[in-house]
């Protein structure tokens, strides 16, 4: 409302409807609230990786390394895609609205020309185009940690075998690998909550500049 009315007059209906009561849900659950969880994620994972590169650094680059390298690499692949998937959703939500509100405008029209099948058909169309896009972008930003969790197994193998190997006493082997493994599952959470913020912000980017 606070806009100037030529800026509002421009604008269709729909589309101001769907901006107040849908894009605004999408900014703050989408941007604002992956901002805060990506700072409080990106705090507590550098507070462990300092604690873990003062007790043993050659180790803590490997894993910092390892584990960050993979999420950052999915990203950098993806980051385009995310960007895609957040104008397709917004375009699809655009019309969704758009239909809608030229239905019911113009509804004594529609049933004495018989053509609601018509509009249906096109909401149906926007309306999967939307389900798909919301479904892509959370199953991508899940399923990275079930391939990190294989390669953090696999590491936790190396290193006790690596230890084993080693003329290291037993006590500081078995205190070693408690500490990274502990450490280790720690940090995944924290990397896939970085990596998921990272993406939804992203993803959100076209709802953010509608504003």
């Amino acid at each position: 409302i606070r806009r100037s009315y030529l800026v509002l007059s421009s604008m269709h209906s729909s589309q101001i409807t769907k901006n107040v009561l849908s894009e605004v849900s999408e900014v703050v659950n989408q941007f604002v609230l992956p901002s805060v969880l990506l700072i409080s994620s990106l705090i507590v994972s550098t507070v462990t990786l300092i604690f873990l590169f003062y007790y043993n650094p050659f180790i803590s680059l490997i894993l910092f390394l390892i584990l960050g390298g993979l999420y950052a690499l999915k990203f950098y692949l993806w980051r385009s895609k995310y960007d895609e998937l957040g104008e397709i959703r917004l375009y699809s939500n655009e019309q969704r609205y758009l239909i809608v509100s030229r239905i019911f405008s113009s509804i004594k029209d529609l049933k004495l020309n018989n053509n609601e099948q018509q509009y249906v058909k096109i909401f149906e169309k926007h309306s999967r185009s939307f389900s798909d896009v919301q479904a892509t972008q959370r199953f991508n930003g899940f399923y990275p940690r079930f391939i990190i969790e294989a390669f953090a197994f696999i590491g936790v193998v190396l290193f006790s075998l690596f230890y084993v190997f080693s003329s290291e006493p037993i006590e500081t082997v078995l205190g070693s690998l408690f500490v990274f493994t502990f450490a280790g599952y720690r940090l995944m959470p924290n990397f896939q909550q970085i990596y998921i913020n990272f993406a939804n912000l992203k993803y959100s980017s076209h709802a953010v500049e509608k504003f």
